[in-house]
């Protein structure tokens, strides 16, 4: 009896009281936030209390999404002394798919650490929170691919999040894979959902170690995807964001594909086409404050590196030491000569 009356103790961090640990509260930072490189949070506010009171809630007794919207909404406040600085200020319940006490904690170390270790910069604003993060609001699919990135990230540090990653990760998969059945047919948001989720559990597999090349699956299904709302409705998408995931999946494509292999499957061939040109990855975002987000100012140099590692498997199957010479002497006179041209707004930080 006297166990179960014993009441939980509020003075330790929310983030041990979010996961259900022992907090020894000890601040700044307590010995199980350092310990599993958490970000302990010690805010006393109402809002943060709310988070805390919802994520003990069970299952049956958590208030819906509708019943709890509008309470309270979570912001991204400004970044400060150069470290990025957000501020989950929702419940658990006002954002649908975030079911778990865990998915809390999660997402919140998405919004404020994954989300700036990916995008590479802290300044002026960081577009995996201002562009994918709303997507991820009204789509359980993209919020669980944050979810898994999130784990895979934290599993780096603790195995206790791996789990939870992959977890979130067959979620998504499975809400993917029945979208893509009749894909053609549906609206254009949701496409642009779909294309997010493919380019983020790319993201999954480069975090967790993926050693089978699954990234190359996501790869063409965002190329295919792309594609479409690039050709045919490009006028339905905001450019800013459209221009953000061409970045994305461009950069993946190009990096991931840097192999001498003459012989490589059809899955793991990734075609050199316009998207890859460097005509279209130098106006992606060009003159806003998201320009270069993972291209920087190379975007001609990225450019190169496709037709560059074609004309290296090329030779490998014909050796023809004049082509051959003439291709090197081609493309390092393009190297040599290459020098920074594109203008990147003021303030950028990388």
């Amino acid at each position: 009896m006297e166990a179960q009356n014993r009441r939980r103790s509020t003075s330790g961090c929310l983030t041990c009281r979010m996961r259900r640990k022992k907090c020894d509260e000890e601040k700044p930072t307590c010995i199980g936030c350092r310990r599993n490189r958490l970000i302990c949070n010690w805010s006393k506010s109402h809002v943060s209390e709310t988070v805390v009171a919802l994520s003990r809630l069970p299952d049956h007794k958590r208030p819906s999404p509708f019943e709890a919207m509008g309470e309270v909404s979570f912001e991204t406040k400004p970044p400060e002394t150069g470290k990025l600085q957000c501020a989950l200020m929702s419940p658990i319940a006002s954002i649908p798919g975030l079911t778990r006490p865990r998915d809390a904690l999660l997402f919140s170390h998405y919004l404020q650490v994954t989300a700036a270790q990916l995008a590479g910069k802290t300044e002026p604003k960081n577009p995996f929170l201002s562009h994918l993060v709303p997507i991820a609001c009204n789509e359980p699919s993209v919020l669980r691919c944050m979810l898994a990135v999130s784990g895979a990230q934290l599993s780096v540090q603790s195995a206790e999040y791996e789990g939870e990653a992959r977890s979130n990760y067959a979620v998504s998969l499975r809400s993917v894979k029945h979208n893509l059945v009749n894909w053609r047919e549906s609206q254009t948001s949701v496409i642009v959902s779909l294309l997010t989720s493919t380019i983020m559990l790319g993201f999954f597999e480069v975090v967790i170690g993926d050693t089978h090349a699954n990234f190359q699956f996501h790869l063409r299904a965002s190329r295919t995807l792309l594609y479409e709302l690039r050709k045919k409705r490009a006028h339905e998408v905001d450019k800013s964001l459209l221009d953000l995931l061409t970045e994305l999946y461009a950069f993946f494509a190009i990096t991931t594909n840097i192999t001498l292999h003459a012989e490589l499957t059809p899955d793991r061939t990734i075609p050199q086409d316009s998207l890859l040109s460097f005509e279209v990855l130098l106006f992606l975002n060009q003159g806003s404050e998201f320009y270069g987000i993972l291209f920087g100012a190379a975007h001609e140099l990225f450019a190169l590196i496709n037709p560059i590692t074609n004309t290296a498997r090329h030779f490998l199957a014909d050796i023809n030491l004049e082509a051959r010479f003439e291709q090197i002497v081609k493309y390092e006179t393009r190297i040599q000569g290459w020098a920074y041209t594109a203008k990147i707004p003021s303030g950028v930080r990388f």
